[in-house]
């Protein structure tokens, strides 16, 4: 099969995932609102998160000295976000270098390492703006701290050159996965990282409005911060396409611990998955519409 011929295919087979997704888990109903005002910010903010991480996707394919333009990356990313309803973990990076190499006749394996480090950049930020959450969660206090440290670390490793070489120094075989992930005095761009950070906040602050869309209860405080939090949990479970299941759990954890009643948070944690879906089928048709315009 052709280059093109297997991300055709990957293309129909995730939008098949997406639609089975939504029969399966019963997405498709829509809850009473209570606030419709609150709804269309949501969705406004929602739409204005995926904008950004197309801009994200162009800042990391820039920073591997490949270049892109914002149609480009919009369409790549856009056409690739349904992968991550396959089982595995991959499918959206290779949809996205697939695209992106095709289209620019460029070294599959350049372009999907550039997209493993946009992720991995990305679960970082999402973590980041997310950690304050944890003191919502009905968790240990030496949770918080083992989690904060862990993301200290993180941080560590993806930002400070010395704590590479110090890594590549106790573990040689390291290297080989750092010159795969991050070449060697490549720094973390600064564009890459505001880029993830408008996604996260566009997001966390979209799924605020969300919750006082269906409950009336006005948006602030913590609440910004549940959502990238539960999305990088999602992210981070292997097991689940999609992160479904596991990202509305560690929302309705948290959701708990605010003036809401039960059935409340059943509501808003089972139709933000309703609400994302609605952002990536919009992100999915920008995509298709870039590469159209582009003739491709």
């Amino acid at each position: 099969m052709t280059r093109a011929g297997w991300l055709d295919a990957l293309t129909y087979f995730s939008v098949v995932a997406v639609v089975v997704a939504l029969v399966k888990n019963d997405l498709l109903s829509v809850p009473p609102i209570a606030d419709s005002g609150a709804l269309m910010a949501a969705s406004a903010l929602l739409l204005a998160g995926f904008a950004a991480t197309a801009g994200a996707w162009r800042a990391a394919l820039a920073a591997a000295g490949l270049a892109a333009s914002y149609r480009d990356a919009l369409a790549s990313s856009g056409l690739s976000v349904f992968g991550k309803y396959l089982p595995g973990k991959v499918w959206v990076i290779a949809g996205m270098a697939g695209h992106i190499a095709r289209d620019h006749d460029i070294a599959f394996q350049d372009a999907s390492a550039a997209a493993t480090r946009l992720q991995l950049v990305s679960i970082w930020v999402g973590l980041l703006a997310g950690a304050p959450a944890l003191i919502a969660l009905d968790v240990d206090r030496r949770a918080v701290l083992v989690g904060i440290a862990v993301l200290a670390a993180a941080s560590a490793l993806l930002a400070l050159p010395a704590a590479r070489t110090r890594i590549e120094a106790w573990l040689p075989a390291a290297r080989r996965v750092y010159a795969y992930l991050w070449p060697k005095n490549s720094p973390l761009p600064t564009s890459l990282v505001l880029w993830l950070a408008l996604a996260w906040i566009a997001w966390g602050a979209g799924f605020a409005m969300l919750v006082q869309s269906l409950t009336g209860m006005p948006a602030g405080g913590l609440l910004f911060l549940v959502f990238p939090f539960a999305a990088v949990i999602g992210l981070l479970v292997l097991i689940a396409p999609g992160g479904i299941g596991a990202r509305e759990g560690v929302l309705a954890l948290a959701l708990s611990s605010f003036a809401l009643d039960l059935e409340q948070v059943a509501t808003v944690a089972v139709f933000s998955r309703a609400w994302f879906l609605f952002g990536e089928a919009a992100f999915f048709v920008s995509g298709w519409l870039a590469a159209r315009g582009a003739g491709r």
